[in-house]
């Protein structure tokens, strides 16, 4: 969707729609992630600087002095363990065990309403200008990051957004068998030329396709999550402007399009 919008329905009919616009003097824009992702990103950058979660824990009391935090610990088979530390974090939401043994209070209210929280696939007919998310962006659309992209030679997962970092166009190809990849070199090479230079271009493949030769920047969709965010398929192209929105998508780059579409940008 070229903005994002928020759906109500019951019983199969829509009951509200609501349009998240702001006005254009606010420099920000609106994002949302589910939880699950935005769990997986905190994982991935705990996991960078040498940590790890330990689910099933849980925080079962803790005291301090001016030295360190001592914390008990409940582990998952019944066990309680003890622990020291420099300092304790309380994340622990609203029936925090963290700001009930520091005795601060908690104000406000709780909202009558019930809500139940779901990761569903729905099998219907959107309304017009709604597409579902397998099909990927439209040009105009904001590009969607997607994480779990991993470099040959390195262990750590990148995100797309960290290739999305300079002040130029990216290309995107993406493929998912080798065979796909004999035009990319060739493609890439005039597509800068229509670009005077200014264009960076990414290879994106299937996680066990090979890619023996190939003289291009790649990462492995190693999650499969390019693939479903972008609707990706063999042999698919993306342009990226540098503003961070889809300038083209093209179901097969072997053609014309991505060339045509960079030559007439930099004419303008």
């Amino acid at each position: 969707m070229s903005r994002p919008v928020d759906l109500l329905y019951v019983n199969g009919a829509q009951q509200a729609r609501m349009e998240l616009t702001l006005p254009p003097e606010v420099p920000y824009r609106f994002a949302a992630l589910p939880q699950n992702d935005t769990e997986r990103i905190l994982e991935e950058v705990l996991v960078r600087g040498g940590g790890r979660i330990e689910r099933g824990t849980e925080l079962v009391g803790f005291a301090q002095d001016a030295d360190e935090v001592r914390a008990e610990l409940g582990l998952p088979s019944g066990a309680r363990e003890r622990i020291s530390a420099g300092y304790l974090l309380g994340c622990d939401g609203a029936p925090s065990i963290v700001r009930k043994v520091l005795g601060f209070g908690f104000e406000g209210a709780a909202l009558p309403e019930e809500y139940m929280l779901g990761d569903v696939e729905v099998d219907w007919e959107l309304p017009p200008g709604d597409r579902p998310p397998h099909q990927g962006p439209a040009p105009g659309d904001r590009a969607p990051d997607c994480g779990g992209l991993r470099f040959d030679l390195t262990a750590f997962p990148s995100r797309l957004f960290d290739l999305l970092r300079g002040q130029e166009h990216t290309v995107l190809l993406y493929a998912d068998h080798p065979e796909q990849l004999a035009p990319y070199g060739e493609l890439v090479a005039s597509a800068r030329s229509a670009a005077h230079g200014q264009l960076d271009a990414w290879v994106i493949v299937a996680p066990h396709t090979a890619t023996d030769g190939l003289l291009l920047p790649v990462v492995r969709d190693a999650l499969d999550e390019f693939r479903q965010r972008y609707g990706a398929a063999g042999g698919a192209g993306f342009v990226i402007r540098p503003d961070g929105y889809l300038g083209l998508r093209s179901s097969q780059v072997s053609g014309p399009e991505v060339v045509a579409y960079l030559a007439a940008t930099f004419r303008t």
